[in-house]
């Protein structure tokens, strides 16, 4: 199993990317944090996956608070707006990227909202996934 933690918060898929000459291409934004994970991994030492093996991959993110302050009464929702798959998607892209694998290979993502500490952090557990056949592979 590998595990890692980030404590910056990525982009949201709608400020991932930019158009550069009739070309989409990470923004800035989405540079430095695919850089940022890169060199967390980096630090971390992750197993080295094979292409072929799948992958089971949990996000459990942590804030102090997913409540809106102003609930009931001014608020109009009881939780804060946040889209987790929207962005998951870069840190998902910039792991895969990390452990030089596809992102196809995460056969099971299960992501989890946290009650936490005062800062936000990111927890990412990556582990081989073996089939009821004991392979890492599906069978078909």
């Amino acid at each position: 199993m590998f595990r890692l933690e980030l404590e910056k918060w990525p982009p949201s898929t709608n400020k991932l990317y930019t158009v550069w000459r009739n070309r989409k291409i990470l923004s800035k934004e989405g540079m430095a944090y695919h850089n940022y994970v890169k060199f967390a991994v980096a630090q971390a030492m992750p197993p080295v996956i094979e292409m072929e093996e799948a992958c089971e991959v949990h996000f459990l993110l942590y804030r102090p608070d997913w409540t809106n302050r102003g609930w009931p009464g001014k608020a109009k929702t009881r939780y804060k707006k946040i889209d987790l798959t929207n962005r998951l998607k870069c840190v998902e892209d910039a792991l895969a990227e990390s452990l030089a694998i596809d992102d196809s290979q995460f056969f099971d993502v299960i992501t989890r909202k946290c009650k936490g500490t005062e800062k936000i952090v990111i927890e990412v557990l990556v582990k081989k996934m073996p089939f009821s056949d004991g392979s890492t592979i599906p069978s078909s």
